[in-house]
């Protein structure tokens, strides 16, 4: 049978992220958790209903090009044990100090962007003071966003859950519609508001592909 490269990419990229990488470098991982890797591992190259959306196969994603096939390309060309490895298990699928990471503070209070500790995506500190006019945002202590997820496409609106999105289990990625376009951002995950820190309201984005219902924390009336 002629060996098909792309398969074999594929299969590479979601071992290195989801599968045998994760399981073999981050110890003390729980059953449950190399469960879970396994089951990644499987939505990753086969596709299928999981982490609250509907996932296409790995060979199907890159074959339409884009940041997908350029995302598989470099991450399969690296060496698992390594620290951007390393990251996204610390931070995308949330595996922190087993890994030999600590933070990932999506949600948490900050005054600067060197608050937050967001892993490979860009930091940002939303304050709670305006800094031109030191009104109030609305953002109670600060909150601390991560840009740069992958919330499935470009569309304003887009939500989206699961380790594949850079958000880790603890947050969620919404495509927010900004002055300069749409931007992906990491948000507080939540399902209700009591799930919040004082200050927020649990704003609901959907049920999504698997039954769960999830939405974001934020301010009741944000500026």
């Amino acid at each position: 049978m002629e060996e098909d490269p792309i398969a074999e990419l594929c299969e590479t990229f979601c071992g290195n992220v989801y599968g045998s990488c994760p399981k073999s470098t981050c110890g003390g991982l729980t059953a449950r958790e190399r469960s879970d890797a396994d089951t990644n591992y499987d939505l990753c190259v086969n596709g299928g209903v999981g982490n609250g959306q509907s996932n296409d196969p790995c060979r199907d994603r890159y074959a339409q090009g884009g940041d997908f096939q350029r995302q598989v390309d470099d991450l399969a060309a690296l060496s698992c044990g390594g620290q951007e490895l390393r990251d996204i298990h610390c931070y995308g699928l949330g595996y922190g100090d087993r890994c030999g990471c600590t933070g990932w503070n999506v949600g948490a209070r900050c005054t600067s962007n060197s608050d937050c500790d967001t892993g490979q995506l860009s930091p940002t500190c939303l304050p709670q003071n305006d800094p031109n006019t030191g009104e109030a945002t609305g953002w109670v202590g600060g909150y601390c966003l991560a840009g740069g997820c992958d919330a499935g496409n470009d569309q304003a609106g887009q939500v989206s859950l699961g380790p594949a999105t850079g958000c880790g289990l603890e947050a969620i990625c919404v495509n927010e519609q900004g002055e300069q376009g749409v931007s992906a951002l990491c948000f507080d995950l939540c399902t209700r508001t009591s799930d919040c820190r004082s200050g927020y309201d649990c704003q609901e984005l959907g049920t999504f592909a698997d039954g769960t219902t999830a939405g974001r924390c934020i301010p009741p009336n944000p500026d």
